[in-house]
């Protein structure tokens, strides 16, 4: 048992339905939660309740949700919710079945040198994709790299990630991540940039090389040390490696930043040429930007020096050749070559012989200077497809991802080339970066010096447009969805019930209203599917105590409306008697109120009735008072029903004969 199981079952925010612990860090813990919603397994990670609380793990929770957003590249963990508002504070991300870096090498043993390549330039993919969004991970490690079906990997775990300016190339702030890792920089806390991220993937190509890693103590604060100070051993000290993957390892975990590959795409594109050609040495030295895409001899071994893609701090790889390069014939004026023969008057000075040897010498001189004269004027021109009215077959170079300047366009003129540029906004390039040609590289063309250059139109960078975020609440989510794509922001839409706002309109986006961010960001339109009403079944409240019965409720979507009270001789005071509506009735949930009738026990006995007070006797009726005026002649027989009529005019039989 640990204080993270009373989350197992439990539904946040009426949509995640947490089912099991996959994992505890310093922060946070992550639940395995299924999604009511999109109905899929999702990875909850979920400050701490002590963490919670916090301003400074609170803004770096934030900062990493902000880094996420950013983000969408196949080899970078899909971010889907957020929301640091409520009760609890968490972010929902895709689940990933699979084991960690760390994990899967030390399960399947030391992997081959050619997985361990694979595994790492999937890494500088998404780095360099990380990179050029302006965010530093910060904390590159074997335990946070997932490795998916058909060894995909997935760079995870952004919590000290922090965003940098690319203008500068440093970061806003410094950032402690794991020290058999870190870079030296980390360890003296000192600012960091991109290159500090080239040090971390460095030190995992050393340890799956040499499966071990360069610096290891008992100490961590010595490890952090031996980072700062210490030489690693060679790596072929170790390991039997090609010379060439040893100058890429050494560069990367190089101890001064300005020594190694200024960012992933140079690495990557270093470890790429290291593919195709095992066997390349590579001298690493500084050009003048504007001839990165040209090949130069080298003086020595007939070397020639290989231009980077995304090579943005002009550094060149000087790579052995498979084969021998081509060098340009260049076209030569003629020129007379006299050869003048003194002789002497004095045989004594001179003998025959020397005469004759000098003579032979002089015609096979001149026979020589005409047959070089006849290949360089005609034959070498013939070959190269040149004519003798200056035209040539020009083959289109390749200028792709350099920087476009005037000096690049200045150097394509004199090789024959008519430059038009027209610029593109891109968040995947540096501004000013060609990004396609027009010809491609490869296409010939014939041209005349002067007369018919070769047309080329080169498509460059201006670089990633920041926009501020409309706010769309209460529209309807498809037009929302509309004026999105027109600007270019990629969207996703999740679907919420929600009683306040109309079904099919906008409940809140991610990023909010407001939000300052790159055209490439993608935006999660909530949208509402009004109330949504559920059936379930209405349980048995009877003998249950008010603290059962308001979790029931709760957990059923049940509100209670009245509490009346009632004796009951068979239920416990404080328990339910009965309840409307009734066990086993179908209710709509959220939509229901529930009335009880809460037992207070047996009805009391009535208390005995007194006995009653006996009557008063009643009291005699006083006798009537004699008449003073009594009749002197009083009726001995009076007529006990007078006749109410004596008028014998009104007589009714009287009438009544008449009548007759």
């Amino acid at each position: 048992m640990t204080q993270f199981d009373k989350y197992i079952g439990m539904v946040i925010n009426d949509r995640y339905e947490i089912k099991e612990m996959l994992g505890v860090g310093g922060m946070a813990v992550v639940f395995l939660a299924y999604d009511e919603v999109e109905k899929c397994d999702v990875a909850l990670k979920m400050l701490k309740d002590d963490v919670a609380a916090d301003e400074t793990a609170l803004g770096c929770f934030e900062s990493e949700s902000r880094a996420i957003s950013r983000l969408y590249h196949p080899n970078i963990r899909d971010i889907y919710d957020i929301s640091l508002s409520g009760e609890h504070k968490f972010l929902t991300m895709e689940y990933l079945d699979g084991p960690t870096l760390k994990k899967y090498v030390s399960e399947n043993g030391p992997i081959s040198q050619g997985q361990a390549l694979d595994f790492i330039m999937q890494i500088l993919d998404a780095l360099d994709h990380t990179h050029s969004k302006g965010i530093v991970h910060r904390d590159i490690k074997p335990q946070n790299i997932i490795v998916t079906a058909g060894d995909r990997l997935k760079i995870t775990d952004f919590g000290i990630a922090t965003l940098y300016n690319p203008q500068s190339n440093a970061s806003s702030k410094t950032g402690i991540g794991t020290v058999y890792y870190i870079s030296p920089e980390q360890a003296s806390g000192k600012t960091t940039d991109a290159r500090s991220d080239i040090y971390s993937v460095g030190i995992m190509l050393y340890e799956l090389i040499c499966n071990r890693l360069p610096f290891i103590a008992d100490d961590p604060s010595e490890v952090a040390y031996m980072q700062i100070a210490n030489d690693p051993t060679l790596p072929s000290e170790i390991a039997d490696i090609p010379k060439g993957l040893e100058q890429i390892i050494m560069r990367a975990i190089a101890k001064n930043p300005d020594d190694r590959f200024s960012d992933a795409g140079q690495m990557l594109a270093a470890l790429r040429r290291f593919s195709e050609t095992p066997e390349a040495v590579f001298d690493f030295v500084s050009v003048p930007a504007d001839s990165r895409f040209f090949e130069s001899s080298s003086s020595g071994a007939g070397d020639i020096i290989v231009a980077l893609p995304n090579d943005l701090e002009d550094t060149v790889l000087n790579v052995a050749p498979t084969q021998k390069p081509k060098k340009e014939k260049k076209k030569k004026t003629k020129q007379k070559k006299v050869v003048v023969v003194k002789t002497k008057t004095r045989a004594s000075h001179m003998s025959a012989v020397s005469i004759i040897l000098g003579s032979l010498f002089a015609c096979l001189l001149v026979a020589v200077m005409t047959v070089y004269y006849v290949y360089v004027n005609f034959i070498s021109d013939a070959m190269s497809g040149n004519n003798h009215d200056g035209a040539r077959t020009l083959v289109v170079e390749d200028f792709t991802n350099i920087e476009c300047n005037d000096k690049l366009i200045e150097n394509m003129e004199k090789l024959g080339y008519s430059v038009t540029v027209i610029e593109q906004e891109s968040t995947d390039y540096v501004m000013n970066t060609v990004i396609s040609q027009n010809p491609k590289a490869g296409v010939k063309r014939n041209v005349i010096p002067g007369q018919k250059p070769c047309d080329i139109t080169l498509y460059i960078s201006s670089g990633e447009t920041m926009r501020t975020l409309s706010n769309y609440v209460g529209k309807p989510y498809r037009q929302v969805e509309i004026d999105l794509e027109k600007i270019g922001f990629p969207t996703r839409t999740v679907k919420l019930s929600d009683p306040a706002v109309p079904s099919g309109n906008v409940i809140r986006t991610f990023p909010e209203a407001g939000a300052y961010i790159t055209s490439d960001t993608r935006i999660t339109i909530y949208v509402s599917t009004g109330q949504e009403i559920s059936y379930a079944t209405m349980p048995s409240l009877k003998g249950m105590t008010a603290v059962q019965i308001r979790t029931l409720l709760i957990n059923n979507g049940l509100s209670l409306k009245e509490v009346s009270y009632a004796y009951s001789d068979t239920v416990a005071a404080g328990l339910v008697v009965s309840q409307f509506p009734y066990a086993g009735a179908v209710f709509p949930k959220n939509l229901t109120d529930v009335s009880i009738v809460v037992s207070i026990g047996p009805e009391p006995e009535p208390e005995p009735e007194p006995e009653p007070e006996p009557e008063p006797e009643p009291e005699p009726e006083p006798e009537p008072e004699p008449d003073p005026n009594p009749d002197p002649n009083p009726d001995p027989n009076p007529d006990p029903n007078p006749d109410p009529n004596p008028d014998p005019d009104l007589n009714p039989d009287q009438n009544t004969d008449q009548t007759n």
